[in-house]
Protein backbone atom coordinates (compact mmCIF):
# COMPACT_ATOMS: atom_id res chain seq x y z
CA UNK A 1 0.00 0.00 0.00
CA UNK A 2 1.40 3.39 -0.97
CA UNK A 3 0.34 6.48 0.97
CA UNK A 4 1.22 9.99 -0.24
CA UNK A 5 0.13 12.31 2.57
CA UNK A 6 0.61 15.43 0.45
CA UNK A 7 -2.28 14.24 -1.75
CA UNK A 8 -4.50 13.13 1.12
CA UNK A 9 -4.60 16.57 2.73
CA UNK A 10 -6.27 18.25 -0.24
CA UNK A 11 -9.94 18.77 -1.07
CA UNK A 12 -12.18 15.90 0.02
CA UNK A 13 -9.52 14.29 2.19
CA UNK A 14 -8.89 17.39 4.28
CA UNK A 15 -9.93 15.52 7.43
CA UNK A 16 -6.85 13.29 7.18
CA UNK A 17 -3.86 14.74 8.98
CA UNK A 18 -0.23 14.01 8.29
CA UNK A 19 1.24 11.88 11.09
CA UNK A 20 3.76 13.12 13.62
CA UNK A 21 7.31 11.94 12.95
CA UNK A 22 9.22 11.41 16.19
CA UNK A 23 13.01 11.22 15.98
CA UNK A 24 14.67 8.67 18.29
CA UNK A 25 18.25 7.58 18.85
CA UNK A 26 19.40 3.98 18.39
CA UNK A 27 18.47 2.99 21.94
CA UNK A 28 14.90 4.19 21.43
CA UNK A 29 15.22 7.41 23.47
CA UNK A 30 12.89 10.04 22.00
CA UNK A 31 14.66 13.19 20.82
CA UNK A 32 11.49 15.00 19.74
CA UNK A 33 9.04 15.52 16.90
CA UNK A 34 10.27 16.58 13.46
CA UNK A 35 8.69 19.89 12.56
CA UNK A 36 8.26 21.27 9.04
CA UNK A 37 8.81 17.99 7.16
CA UNK A 38 7.02 17.71 3.84
CA UNK A 39 6.51 15.36 0.88
CA UNK A 40 5.91 12.38 3.16
CA UNK A 41 5.34 9.18 1.20
CA UNK A 42 4.91 5.74 2.67
CA UNK A 43 5.07 2.41 0.92
CA UNK A 44 3.75 -0.04 3.48
CA UNK A 45 4.43 -3.71 2.82
CA UNK A 46 3.35 -6.21 5.37
CA UNK A 47 5.50 -9.09 4.15
CA UNK A 48 8.78 -7.25 3.43
CA UNK A 49 10.53 -3.92 4.04
CA UNK A 50 8.28 -0.86 4.19
CA UNK A 51 9.74 2.44 2.98
CA UNK A 52 9.13 6.04 4.06
CA UNK A 53 10.47 9.13 2.29
CA UNK A 54 10.22 12.76 3.34
CA UNK A 55 12.08 16.05 3.03
CA UNK A 56 13.22 18.31 5.84
CA UNK A 57 14.28 21.95 5.27
CA UNK A 58 17.20 23.37 7.26
CA UNK A 59 15.51 26.75 7.68
CA UNK A 60 11.89 27.86 7.88
CA UNK A 61 11.00 31.58 7.98
CA UNK A 62 14.61 32.44 8.87
CA UNK A 63 14.75 30.04 11.84
CA UNK A 64 16.72 26.82 12.05
CA UNK A 65 14.59 23.67 11.92
CA UNK A 66 14.72 21.86 15.28
CA UNK A 67 16.60 18.52 15.19
CA UNK A 68 17.70 19.08 11.57
CA UNK A 69 21.34 18.21 12.35
CA UNK A 70 20.24 15.13 14.32
CA UNK A 71 18.55 13.55 11.29
CA UNK A 72 21.35 11.22 10.21
CA UNK A 73 21.70 7.59 9.15
CA UNK A 74 20.80 4.86 11.66
CA UNK A 75 18.54 7.16 13.74
CA UNK A 76 14.98 5.97 14.19
CA UNK A 77 11.69 7.58 13.20
CA UNK A 78 8.49 6.57 14.97
CA UNK A 79 5.33 7.14 12.97
CA UNK A 80 2.19 6.19 14.87
CA UNK A 81 0.34 3.97 14.05
CA UNK A 82 2.60 2.75 11.22
CA UNK A 83 5.69 1.70 13.18
CA UNK A 84 9.36 2.49 13.67
CA UNK A 85 11.69 3.09 10.74
CA UNK A 86 15.49 3.27 10.42
CA UNK A 87 16.86 6.30 8.54
CA UNK A 88 19.29 5.37 5.78
CA UNK A 89 21.91 8.09 5.11
CA UNK A 90 19.91 11.19 4.11
CA UNK A 91 21.12 13.31 1.19
CA UNK A 92 21.46 17.09 1.38
CA UNK A 93 20.67 19.34 -1.55
CA UNK A 94 20.40 23.08 -1.88
CA UNK A 95 20.32 26.01 -4.23
CA UNK A 96 22.39 28.41 -2.13
CA UNK A 97 19.33 29.84 -0.42
CA UNK A 98 17.70 26.76 1.01
CA UNK A 99 19.12 23.43 2.15
CA UNK A 100 16.90 20.33 2.25
CA UNK A 101 17.55 16.81 3.55
CA UNK A 102 15.91 14.07 1.54
CA UNK A 103 15.37 11.12 3.85
CA UNK A 104 14.56 7.51 3.20
CA UNK A 105 13.76 5.21 6.10
CA UNK A 106 13.00 1.51 6.19
CA UNK A 107 10.93 -0.55 8.63
CA UNK A 108 12.79 -2.25 11.47
CA UNK A 109 13.22 -5.43 9.43
CA UNK A 110 16.07 -3.42 7.87
CA UNK A 111 18.07 -4.12 11.04
CA UNK A 112 18.15 -7.79 10.10
CA UNK A 113 19.91 -7.10 6.78
CA UNK A 114 23.53 -8.12 6.99
CA UNK A 115 23.14 -9.87 10.35
CA UNK A 116 24.61 -13.33 10.68
CA UNK A 117 23.97 -15.91 13.33
CA UNK A 118 26.63 -18.60 13.52
CA UNK A 119 25.63 -21.90 15.01
CA UNK A 120 28.04 -24.56 16.13
CA UNK A 121 27.67 -28.18 15.10
CA UNK A 122 24.49 -29.92 16.13
CA UNK A 123 20.84 -29.02 16.35
CA UNK A 124 19.21 -26.27 18.39
CA UNK A 125 15.70 -25.86 19.73
CA UNK A 126 13.72 -23.17 17.95
CA UNK A 127 12.13 -21.99 21.19
CA UNK A 128 12.01 -23.22 24.76
CA UNK A 129 9.33 -21.62 27.00
CA UNK A 130 11.09 -22.72 30.18
CA UNK A 131 14.64 -21.65 29.41
CA UNK A 132 15.68 -19.30 26.64
CA UNK A 133 19.31 -20.47 26.59
CA UNK A 134 20.82 -21.50 23.24
CA UNK A 135 17.63 -21.42 21.20
CA UNK A 136 17.45 -20.15 17.63
CA UNK A 137 15.12 -17.29 18.63
CA UNK A 138 17.29 -16.22 21.58
CA UNK A 139 20.43 -16.10 19.40
CA UNK A 140 18.67 -14.02 16.74
CA UNK A 141 17.17 -11.60 19.28
CA UNK A 142 20.61 -11.05 20.89
CA UNK A 143 21.83 -9.52 17.61
CA UNK A 144 18.97 -7.08 17.13
CA UNK A 145 18.45 -4.00 19.28
CA UNK A 146 14.70 -3.55 19.00
CA UNK A 147 13.46 -7.10 18.58
CA UNK A 148 12.18 -9.41 21.24
CA UNK A 149 10.38 -12.74 21.20
CA UNK A 150 6.64 -12.17 21.35
CA UNK A 151 4.25 -15.08 21.26
CA UNK A 152 5.35 -18.43 19.89
CA UNK A 153 2.76 -21.09 18.99
CA UNK A 154 2.90 -24.16 21.21
CA UNK A 155 3.27 -26.30 18.09
CA UNK A 156 6.85 -24.96 17.76
CA UNK A 157 7.90 -25.97 21.28
CA UNK A 158 10.41 -28.77 21.13
CA UNK A 159 11.17 -28.36 17.42
CA UNK A 160 14.85 -28.52 16.54
CA UNK A 161 16.90 -27.22 13.58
Amino acid sequence: MQVDFSKLTRDRFSCIESPTLILMNKSGLMLGPLAFYHSLKMELKYNELSEVTFELPAWVDGNATPLYNDVVGEKLIRIDPFGIFVISNPTVSGDGLQEIKSCTAYSLEYELAGKQVTFGAGTYPLYDPLGQQDTVLSMVSERTRHWKVGSVPASLYGKYR
